[in-house]
This record gives structure tokens, C-alpha cells and sequence, in this order.
């Protein structure tokens, strides 16, 4: 973010359009504030891990910037905050990695970087990995228009390229619309008491391979698949 805004301890963020004839210079100068950013995380293993990965990054990511500009996109907000209240109920909270102006189609694209596995499409349209879906929700209730989500993927461990998970706008509609309803139903069923919370969204979906037990922070331990006859790659592993 601090390539784009002033950010306190970095150098100045960059200056006009990002164009192929200025590409190197922006690259340097993305660079320049990873060192910066780098110079302060204490833990060298840390630091060796991830510097190579983000100098493998960094023309990936300028790369798609001078694209993005070309065609009438530009980044706007970064940390951005939403919240929603429902009219008899809590009060929901999201903060978005970053949001791009993409004037040709008309409206925002809120962005979430990960740095590990990418959350399926599948699994987005379920409402299983509800991150982009809910932040799209509470900035149309603000008056904004959504014009698409972007997940990606910024670890760079291997080439350098920066995975995406994009959703159209008429996919982001389609997922604010469900994400509403999907709200007023935990609502009214699970907070009003009408029935218990599920162990798992999705029940027995989630063990496909690209279901949320394959990312949850609990898999090494949970027994959710043990129960339900399936082998894990834990498991296998251990035979």
C-alpha cells in the first residue's frame, strides 16, 4: 500500500501513472519501500523467507498495475473499513485488503490478498469463504457500486506470478444477494435460537478437496473427517 499512499517509516509512495516506458523505475521504487518495510520485521527467518518472494513479485505486480491503468483502472482506497447493521439485530464489521476505481465497468473491485491457497469459487457461491461476498454487501448498502471482487494470491514461492480469483459483476450481485439473505437467516434461526449452529458450514461438502477443512487452522487435530470414513492427506501421510 505504500507504493500508493504515504505510509509512516516508508519512503514517499510513487508518483503518477505507472506506464511500460517507466516500468523499471517503478520496480525499483517498489523495491526500495519493501526494503524499508523489511528492514524493521525482527525475526530473520521471516525476513529470508519472504524477501525473495516479494522481489519475485514485484514486476508481476507492476506488471498488472501498468495493464490495470491502460484500461481505466486505478487504485483508490486501501484498508478500507465496512460495517453493517441490520435493522433489528448486530452490527457486522469487514476491512478490505484494497478497492480499485474500474471506470469501463462502472464501479469499485474490492480486492483481499492471501498469501496461501485461494478460496474456490464454489466455495465463495456457498457461502463457505464469505470474506469478498459480505465487504461487497455492506459497500452497496453504503451506496457504492460493486462492480467485481479479485482474491489473490501473493505468496510468489515458485514464479513470481500472482494467482487470481476473479468474480464478474453479475457473479458479485449474485453473491451480495445471497450474502443478505444468508445474513438475515443466521438472524433469524441461529441468534433467535429456531436451531443449533452447525460444526461445519456445508456439512460434508467441506471435505472436498478444495472445502475449508483443506485450510482451516484445526484439520490436524479435528476427527470431523475420521467420522465421515475419509482419508485426508494427513492421514496418508502418516501411513
Amino acid at each position: 500500500h505504500a507504493f500508493f499512499v504515504p505510509v509512516q517509516g516508508c519512503p514517499h509512495p510513487w508518483q503518477g501513472e505507472v506506464t511500460p516506458e517507466n516500468k523499471s523505475q517503478a520496480i525499483d521504487h517498489l523495491l526500495h519501500i519493501g526494503e524499508a518495510v523489511f528492514a524493521t520485521v525482527p525475526n530473520k527467518a521471516v525476513r529470508a523467507v519472504w524477501w525473495p518472494r516479494f522481489v519475485m513479485l514485484a514486476e508481476t505486480f507492476i506488471d498488472r498495475l501498468i495493464d490495470d491503468m491502460a484500461n481505466g483502472r486505478r487504485p483508490e482506497k486501501f484498508e478500507v473499513k465496512f460495517n453493517h447493521s441490520f435493522e433489528k439485530g448486530p452490527e457486522i464489521h469487514a476491512r478490505a485488503d484494497r478497492v480499485d476505481m474500474d471506470k469501463p465497468a462502472g464501479g469499485w473491485i474490492i480486492m483481499d490478498y492471501k498469501s496461501g491457497a485461494l478460496p474456490a469459487k464454489k466455495d465463495v457461491a456457498a457461502g463457505r469463504e464469505p470474506q469478498l461476498s459480505m465487504e461487497a454487501l455492506m459497500a452497496h448498502k453504503k451506496g457504492r457500486t460493486v462492480a467485481g471482487l479479485e482474491y489473490w494470491k501473493i505468496g510468489g514461492k515458485e514464479s513470481g506470478k500472482a494467482e487470481t480469483r476473479t468474480f464478474d459483476a453479475a457473479e458479485t450481485q449474485t453473491l451480495m444477494t445471497e450474502a443478505e439473505a444468508g445474513l438475515q437467516n443466521l438472524w433469524d434461526d441461529l441468534v433467535r435460537g429456531s436451531r443449533a449452529w452447525p460444526a461445519v458450514p456445508g456439512g460434508v461438502s467441506a471435505l472436498e478437496k478444495a472445502g475449508i477443512c483443506r485450510t482451516c487452522d484445526y484439520a490436524g487435530i479435528c476427527r470431523f473427517a475420521e467420522w465421515h470414513g475419509v482419508e485426508t492427506e494427513t492421514q496418508n501421510q502418516k501411513a
